[in-house]
């Protein structure tokens, strides 16, 4: 009987390793502060994750836009943003150490579709944008007549 348990055991470990595969995404949740301590309660941030091998050697990034809950815990997806770089699929986990850099901006925005920077302001409690966008995707030439 011991040895059957012990071949089944075996069998279901060889089994389990053949089908394991990488996560297409990995939950992330983090408390966020400002440079006072103080909670960014209910606000709306724009995190950049990046995933650094070795501690310096990018291999995957992607920016995110969400908010803050009433404790300023924020909860994401990492592999479900704005891809910066990098496939997060196709990561090897068993070459690490892995290291997660997040960068957070709450006074403003980051347009993903041409990287700038937008700054906006509170005025009676509603966010406004303190710039105009400067996105301009192609400028096509007027046809000759």
């Amino acid at each position: 009987m011991r040895k059957i348990t012990t071949i089944l055991a075996g069998i279901i470990l060889v089994t389990a390793s053949v089908f394991a595969q990488s996560p297409e995404k990995m939950s992330y949740q983090a408390v966020i502060r400002d440079a006072s301590d103080n909670l960014l309660i209910s606000q709306s941030i724009d995190i950049k994750i990046s995933i650094l091998q070795e501690s310096d050697v990018v291999v995957y990034a992607e920016t995110q836009t969400s908010s803050t809950n009433a404790n300023g815990l924020v909860s994401l997806e990492i592999g479900s943003g704005t891809l910066v770089s990098g496939d997060f699929t196709t990561i090897d986990w068993s070459n690490g150490p892995y290291f997660i850099e997040t960068e957070i901006n709450h006074n403003g925005f980051t347009d993903t579709r041409d990287g700038n920077h937008y700054d906006v302001v509170e005025i009676g409690g509603q966010i406004w944008m303190a710039e105009n966008l400067a996105y301009l995707p192609s400028v096509n030439a007027p046809a000759d007549g």
